[in-house]
């Protein structure tokens, strides 16, 4: 079972808000650092609750297929 910090809770939020959205939408809306939400990307992405979709140039966040019905977030 994978357990969240509130601040993880929140990103897993806003992007289930968002369908997909990027690191720099992430640090603009929570007032985050560029490292700390680069950080938290990583770790939820290492541990598979999101992924990220390469559209171009841009990396879009998404919520990994396995987690799309979980209660993560508000």
């Amino acid at each position: 079972m994978n357990i969240l910090t509130d601040e993880e809770k929140m990103i897993i939020g806003l992007i289930k808000e968002h369908g997909d959205i990027t690191q720099k939408d992430l640090v603009e809306i929570t007032g985050m650092t560029k490292p700390k939400i680069s950080r938290m990307v990583s770790d939820l992405e290492q541990r598979g609750i999101i992924r990220k979709v390469k559209i171009g140039r841009i990396n879009k966040i998404v919520i990994s297929d396995d987690f799309k019905g979980d209660c993560y977030g508000p």
